[in-house]
This record gives structure tokens, sequence and C-alpha cells, in this order.
């Protein structure tokens, strides 16, 4: 597996929504400062010792990269640790990534312990929110780990360390991953357009390097295949043609089988690659029993179904990544994107 998580938090109305693709998202809140002045970012807490969002992974992984965009909304100060990431191997914390309000990040063992690698010098910031795009690549062992952080795009490291003991047990992987505030009333940052995979190679999927990416946002804009009702209007993709969403207006049924498509405007601005594709839907049952629901791709000739998944009385996520497209097997063309027709499925 080389894909972990994604998430451009654009899409949630509020966190619990976030349910079906994180753990949990702890205190961590939505916010719309992001760095393309569209969508929403992850705000994580600024409560002492305050948990964020949470996921935890099938299989162990010994290499991860974690690439996102990292706002910051005031002037940097002295030095104090303010907020970390936490690398599990189950509920064992081998390291953690931390960051301190100097504009430096350093390396530490378990949890904010000893520092394995760093400080270095990381980000920036301001009272008008300064954004600076983040990559790291952790190679996790107890003789011969690594550490590497590239910034903005660039094409080699901005720090490097190697031969490192960044394990807290002799398991030189991890399985789970979580944020945490170190200081009460701390700076506010912010996390947009969040990426982690391993280093398996799997076609499609990344296993390196990315750049610097952006998510972009693309809402259906026209009915193909209508089977669903509506609450409201007169189509059914205006029902969930939200940026946010929202329960004023939507799709149901109850029939195991019915599907909607949706066809969709393409890129405004046609990007230079496309990495992958997340299509997303936020769904709930109003009924007794055991309900699952899915998505339904159709690119060209070919229709892939996601699997079925289990949904509850409250609010939450579906997703179905395709990373290649499926009629082709190869990247993601803009055109082929707009062509795209994608909708909700009933499985059970």
């Amino acid at each position: 597996m080389a894909h972990l998580i994604r998430d451009s938090f654009d899409f949630y109305g509020a966190t619990s929504e976030a349910a079906g693709l994180w753990d949990g998202f702890g205190t961590a809140l939505l916010s719309a400062n992001t760095r393309f002045v569209v969508g929403q970012s992850c705000a994580p807490t600024t409560t002492l010792n305050q948990v964020g969002f949470i996921k935890t992974f099938t299989g162990n992984s010994s290499t991860v990269f974690l690439s996102f965009a990292w706002g910051m909304s005031t002037a940097l100060g002295a030095t104090n640790r303010f907020q970390e990431f936490r690398f599990y191997d189950s509920a064992t914390i081998q390291c953690s990534l931390v960051f301190d309000n100097d504009g430096t990040v350093s390396l530490r063992l378990g949890d904010n312990g000893a520092v394995i690698a760093g400080p270095f010098t990381c980000f920036s910031g301001s009272a008008s929110i300064a954004w600076t795009h983040l990559q790291f690549k952790i190679v996790f062992s107890n003789t011969v780990g690594e550490f590497h952080m590239r910034r903005n795009g660039n094409t080699v490291d901005d720090a490097t360390a190697t031969g490192l003991d960044n394990c807290s047990n002799a398991n030189e992987f991890i399985n789970k991953i979580d944020t945490k505030c170190l200081q009460s009333a701390s700076s506010q940052i912010y996390i947009d357009d969040f990426w982690m995979f391993n280093n398996t190679v799997v076609a499609g999927e990344p296993s390196d390097w990315l750049g610097d990416i952006r998510a972009v946002q693309i809402m259906p804009n026209s009915d193909s295949v209508v089977a669903f009702s509506r609450s409201a209007g007169a189509t059914n993709f205006s029902n969930v043609d939200e940026l946010i969403s929202a329960s004023a207006d939507y799709v149901f049924s109850s029939a195991a089988g019915t599907v909607d498509q949706y066809g969709n405007a393409g890129f405004a601005i046609a990007p230079s690659s496309i990495l992958g594709l997340a299509i997303r839907e936020i769904g709930l049952k109003t009924d007794a029993g055991v309900r699952t629901a899915g998505i339904r791709i159709k690119s060209g000739a070919t229709t892939v179904d996601s699997a079925g998944v289990a949904i509850g009385t409250t609010a939450q996520s579906v997703v179905m990544n395709a990373d290649v497209d499926p009629n082709t097997g190869v990247a993601w063309t803009a055109a082929n994107v707009a062509a795209l027709l994608f909708g909700p499925r009933v499985v059970t």
C-alpha cells in the first residue's frame, strides 16, 4: 500500500463528517483560512495536551512521506514547542515531529522526547497567515533511520539526517498518526491539502516525493443518470453541489442498487499533472438496520464501483480513490476528468 490518507478538508460541514476517512478529528477545527483562498483547512487545537486528527493504517510502514501546506497565524516568537505529529506502532509512540514557535522543526524520540534530528529551519509566520508547503520523508529504524525535509517544492533536501535511532521499540515501522498540542493558547496553525503515503510501489500511487501540490474541488453540474429521489428542485445534481456539505438539500434512496451519475465542468485551469482523484460523498441513514453506501464512476466505457461502506445515523465520509483513469490505466488527463461521470450508490 502506497496511499495511506489524503484530505483537502474542503467538503466538511462539521468535523464529525470526517468519520469514515479519519478515526477521529479530536479537538481539531475547520477553518476558512486556506493557502489558495478557497475551501477549508484543518486547524489543530491550541489547548495543552489535546489531540487533533487521528488515523490508524492497515499494515505497517517502515518509510512514510508527508506532504501538506502549513499556515502560521502569528509572527514567529521565542523557542517554544507547540505542535507535533506523533508516529505510532500500535500504542507505542515511536517518534514525533515537533514544531517550535521559532520556526523550526525537530524529530524527537517518543512523545516530544529527546532530540533525534534538528532543529531545522522549517516555516515562517505573520499576522496575515504565512503559508509554507512542507514535505517530509521519515525512515524508521533502530540504527539507520532517516529524516528528510523539503520546502515549497524544492527538488533537493532542505534538511537531512541519517543513521538515526527513531524507534522507541524493536519494531522498525509505524501504523498510526495523530497530532497533539504542546502549549496551551499557542499560535494557531492551519494544515491544508494533507497527503501521507509510504514507499511501496503501487501503480498510479505515489511512492516518492510529490513536489508542491494542490487539491482542487470539482463539483457536479449536470445529471446523467437519475435514480435517487431529491429533496428539492428540478435536478439531482443541484442537491449535492455544495462546496461545503449542508443538509439543506440532498438525494436519497432505500433501494439496493440505486445509482445516480453526474457530470462535471472539469478544471477551471488545466493542471500540469494530475496525481489522482478522490471521489467523495457524505451520507447517513435515517432508517433502522444495516445500510451500506458506495460510489460509482464511469470513465469512457469503463464503470467502477467502490466497496460498500456501512453508514450510521450521523453524517460521515465515503471516499473512492482513483489514482489512474480506469479506462486507460494511466494518469488522468484534464479532458478525461471533465468527461467523468460519478455519483452515489446504495449497496444494501
